[in-house]
Parts: C-alpha cells; structure tokens; sequence
C-alpha cells in the first residue's frame, strides 16, 4: 500500500486490515504530516504491519513490472 499525507485515516485503515489477518505493507509517499510516524508505531505494535523504507521511484518500478511484464 503507498500512502501520501493520510494521517486522518490511516491508523485506522491499518487497524482494520491488522486485525483481520493481512500482512501489510506500506510505502510512505515523503509524506508532509504525522502519517509516517503513525505508521512507524502501528509498525512495532502489530507484526503484520511493516514500513517499508526504500525509494518510492524504485517501488514504483517494480510495482509497474508486475502489472506489465
């Protein structure tokens, strides 16, 4: 999941999906609120739940060579 500026939504969102099982993983989009830092902490409360911490452009790309091989 790629996220931008969704701190109103969010942990929430997160909350939801943690509870029912699905392994998440969220790239923050160089948010400019509070989003990364609750999804660094939803991160050490929940163990399905895992920031990743790499170059948007990169994710992207891989994203792109998944959908278009």
């Amino acid at each position: 999941m790629v996220v931008h500026n969704g701190e109103d939504y969010i942990e929430g969102l997160l909350r939801t999906l943690a509870a029912q099982g699905f392994e998440i993983d969220v790239v923050d989009k160089k948010s400019t609120d509070a989003t990364r830092g609750i999804i660094e902490k939803l991160s050490h409360d929940q163990e399905n739940i895992h920031l990743i911490e790499e170059d948007f452009g990169k994710v992207e790309e891989e994203i792109d060579k998944d959908i278009h091989p």
